[in-house]
């Protein structure tokens, strides 16, 4: 076999990376003694490197405290806005730009004295872009940090594998990363969530949570394209001549006041003031903010990692900033990805006893349920149902939702708990119990509900008081998902929770955030076409050697490749592999999406119009077992689509003109090869019988010595639009004895046909050509070898 090379490859004597398009091998190279010796020099390195990294943020403190709060907050919040507008060839947008300044510089500002006499600074502006380079220096040195940390990390728990350091380093890692959610599902999950709890905003700071909805809404906009707006609106009344410059001092005041906004809301403060643009009272605003140098923070102390920017910032608690009686908000991601947190704890600081936990389940389990209703529309769903665990009639256990689709039943666990805010660093031991709180809890209750269904044909679930409230006739489930829905996002970890090895997991449960479901539910148009996809995801956690961060890199890789795991399997067990960028086409949709102004094309799969519109009229038919015939299809590579589109065209111009039946017959060897036969019926013609399909179909598995063969029987009206589907799979055992010879005539006097319909077109056969009576076979392995043994037995 010819050696593939590379297209990148990198080798720095400690590890080898290559790279393949999208897919990444990774080799540590080191020999033991190499790795012992590296690993001394990392802890030899810790104290000094902590030392260097704190001596860099008492620096960053002093030049931050020296500064006005209100002009170098507008500056790092307009310095990073700045970047996100230049041209996509000149800056790559990625998650390591995102305002790591600004929520530092504000978490300086809240937890440090003022210092502005001792500044000597006339060049502000230059001052400003220093503090901002000197925060990235420091977030480069804590990056280098990391692997001493590891290291000491393994000094001090000895019983920490390997594996487990290093899924604590890459957690801490995607503590920083930012957007949990692209920007236009904010608001239906701060308004799924928030709604519940109406009545205690009323209640504590006379507000509806309608009001507190549209003010995140106004904020959302204002933090992201509102500036944006503003600068078109400038440019558009300095060319199109709109300024009027009348003689009337009224007038003339009036124009200068609206052209004094547009440029306050492009250059100035208007768009961070966070009361102008909610209209929120300031009951509730100052419990949301923290003052300048707040007596109630604790950042800067004695404790190890104080004041690092890598750690649970006081901005995370309340993201708001009061200056001069004035409530800002300068960072959109700390405000949006943490404010339904921020809510939470507010509240249960200022009223204990309130019991937010149990109105947030009720909130997300009903959240979770609408988007399942649609993805599957007309789907069955059952709510907070019981059954006795181990036959008992004392001990019931409860699952949150099934959904019942065709023959497909999901069992969905939703986890409405909050996920520990405090960094990895900090307290490892809390993220790896919040995971398994998460993740294995959910795994094992999907798996005790799904092992309860299979026990019966007829399943019971019963409601809160023992009561049956519904009976699931499990005889019609062919195909069983158990998927759990955390409404905190854990995406970087759930994306590949199986391959976690302090998680204990039973079944092959998919661990999703709702905001990623909530993207399903906007992407896919066919209710099928989810449940293939979630079969092939479900495949994807038993592949050990697939690696991915993120739970829609699964569906980027579902879009490119379709059957994705089967990219696999050549790939060698004995080192890490990883896939990357398959999420870039669809960040890049659905972040268009928030903006009207701008066309977004979604990414789709590639293929043929015909084989949409079979899979387009089985998502609309009632036949009982459409999930399964659609799952066959939609398992069809590219290739495999094209090339039964291309044999239906040529069947129909062909029965067109012959007006008899042509019947499209494809073979192949092994597993994973695609073995079918496939009937056009048309209105105009004399169609096979059923009984005929069926002998023709199980004479060609004979033939083949196929243990299965799939039927496939697509019906055309006179305008050649699919009026019926029916696709049936049979086995050698599907032949009865008492059919058995006619079956093999007819058998042979199919390859008889295929060998003298060749032979028309060809002049000779070849011993190594594929035999025409499509067995598969070598024609020197099949036919030519057939012919000679009946030769032989003459003789």
């Amino acid at each position: 076999m010819k050696k593939i090379i590379p297209d990148d490859q990198l080798n720095n004597d400690i590890f080898e990376m290559e790279r393949f398009g999208r897919y990444i091998i990774l080799k540590n190279i080191m020999s033991p003694d190499d790795l012992i010796e590296f690993e001394k020099y990392l802890k030899s390195e810790y104290s000094m490197q902590i030392l260097k990294i704190n001596t860099e943020i008492k620096k960053i403190r002093k030049k931050v405290s020296e500064c006005d709060p209100l002009e170098l907050l507008s500056f790092s919040a307009h310095n990073t806005w700045l970047g996100f507008i230049k041209p996509y060839d000149d800056f790559e947008i990625s998650n390591d730009f995102i305002n790591r300044s600004t929520e530092y510089i504000q978490s300086i500002f809240v937890s440090s004295p003022q210092n502005t006499t001792s500044s000597t600074c006339t060049d502000l502006s230059k001052k400003y872009h220093q503090i901002v380079n000197d925060i990235d220096y420091l977030h480069s040195l804590i990056k280098e940090f990391y692997f001493s940390f590891g290291a000491h990390l393994k000094e001090l728990y000895p019983n920490l594998s390997d594996s487990t350091v290093e899924l604590i380093i890459e957690a801490q890692v995607m503590y920083l990363v930012r957007g949990n959610r692209y920007p236009i599902f904010e608001l239906e999950y701060y308004n799924n969530l928030l709604t519940e709890h109406n009545n205690i905003f009323l209640e504590l700071f006379n507000l509806t949570s309608e009001e507190i909805i549209m003010g995140i809404k106004n904020l959302q906009y204002s933090l992201t394209l509102a500036k944006f707006d503003s600068f078109e609106s400038l440019i558009n009344l300095f060319e199109n001549n709109q300024i009027n410059y009348a003689s009337n001092d009224k007038l003339l005041n009036e124009e200068k006041k609206k052209i004094e906004k547009i440029i306050d809301k492009c250059v100035g403060t208007r768009l961070n003031n966070v009361a102008q643009i909610t209209g929120w009272p300031e009951l509730f605003l100052k419990e949301l903010a923290w003052e300048i140098n707040d007596k109630n923070i604790n950042f800067f102390n004695d404790s190890e990692f104080s004041g690092w920017p890598v750690i649970d910032l006081p901005v995370f608690k309340r993201p708001f900033i009061k200056i001069d009686n004035q409530y800002y908000c300068f960072d959109y991601y700390v405000f949006i990805d943490n404010f339904y947190r921020v809510l939470q704890k507010t509240i249960t600081r200022l009223k204990p006893q309130y019991n937010w936990k149990d109105k947030q389940q009720v909130a997300s389990e009903k959240m979770v349920e609408n988007i399942f209703k649609t993805l599957l529309p007309n789907c069955q769903t059952l709510t907070s149902n019981y059954y006795p665990i181990n036959n008992s009639k004392r001990n019931f256990a409860e699952n949150d939702l099934i959904i019942i689709y065709n023959e497909v039943l999901i069992i969905v666990e939703v986890k409405a708990g909050s996920f520990v805010y405090t960094s990895p660093m900090k307290d490892f031991e809390s993220h790896i119990k919040s995971y398994k709180s998460l993740i294995e809890k959910a795994d094992y209750q999907c798996s005790r509900t799904k092992h309860y269904l299979q026990q019966h044909e007829q399943a019971d679930l019963f409601d809160q008081e023992r009561h049956i409230k519904s009976t699931i006739d499990m005889t019609k489930i062919s195909k069983i998902y158990t998927i759990s829905v955390t409404i905190d996002n854990i995406n970087a970890i759930a994306a590949k929770a199986e391959k976690i090895n302090f998680l204990t997991l039973n079944d092959s449960t998919i661990s999703i955030g709702v905001d990623d479901l909530m993207v399903y539910r906007e992407y896919f148009d066919s209710p099928l076409t989810f449940l293939h996809f979630l079969n092939q995801r479900t495949l994807a956690t038993q592949e050990p050697k697939l690696l991915l961060n993120d739970e829609l890199d699964h569906l980027g890789m579902y879009i490119k490749h379709n059957y994705y795991t089967l990219e696999l399997k050549n790939i060698k067990n004995c080192c890490k592999s990883y896939f990357y960028g398959y999420r870039d086409d669809l960040d890049n949709y659905f972040n268009k999406l928030y903006s009207p102004q701008i066309k977004a094309e979604k990414p789709t799969q590639v293929m043929p119009d015909l084989f949409q519109e079979m899979i387009h009229w089985l998502d609309h038919s009632n036949i009982p077992n459409r999930f399964s015939m659609a799952n066959y299809l939609l398992n069809f590579s590219t290739e495999a689509k094209e090339q039964l589109y291309e044999s239906i065209l040529y069947v129909i111009n062909g029965q067109n003109s012959t007006k008899k039946t042509i019947p499209i017959h494809v073979s192949g060897l092994g597993d994973d090869s695609l073995r079918y036969t496939c009937f056009i019926n048309q209105r105009n013609l004399s169609n096979f019988t059923i009984k005929q399909k069926r002998d023709y179909t199980l004479a060609n598995l004979l033939r083949d010595t196929d243990d299965d063969r799939y039927l496939l029987d697509i019906f055309f009206n006179e305008e050649n639009k699919i009026e019926k589907i029916n696709i049936e799979k049979f086995h050698k055992n599907d032949i009865l004895s008492t059919e058995l010879n006619n079956i093999k005539q007819l058998s042979d006097s199919i390859a008889k046909n295929r060998l003298l319909q060749y032979k028309k077109t060809h002049k000779k056969i070849g011993r190594n050509d594929l035999c025409p009576c499509g067995s598969g076979l070598k024609y020197k392995r099949c036919c030519l070898l057939k012919n000679n043994n009946h030769i032989s037995a003459k003789i």
